[in-house]
């Protein structure tokens, strides 16, 4: 078993919870954005907050996914 199935695996596992994610984020009602969670590091955050530090996250990733992706190309 090389690493091709185990990144196509962890793929499909980041795939499927991301539309989990989503999906949840989708019925959220309006109120529901503002609601707080604890972190035990940051104090109390609003679901708006975490999702969009998620969001930027997710781009700081693609950026360096990008990144990798022009030197491989490049050979």
């Amino acid at each position: 078993m090389g690493y091709g199935f185990r990144v196509r695996q962890a793929l499909e596992a980041f795939c499927a919870l991301r539309r989990w994610n989503l999906e949840l984020l989708r019925n959220l009602e309006p109120p529901d954005w503002d609601k707080v969670a604890y972190h035990p590091e940051r104090g109390p955050e609003t679901i708006r907050f975490i999702v969009q530090m998620l969001a930027e996250h997710d781009l700081r990733h693609l950026k360096e996914l990008e990144y990798i992706a022009s030197y491989v190309e490049a050979g």
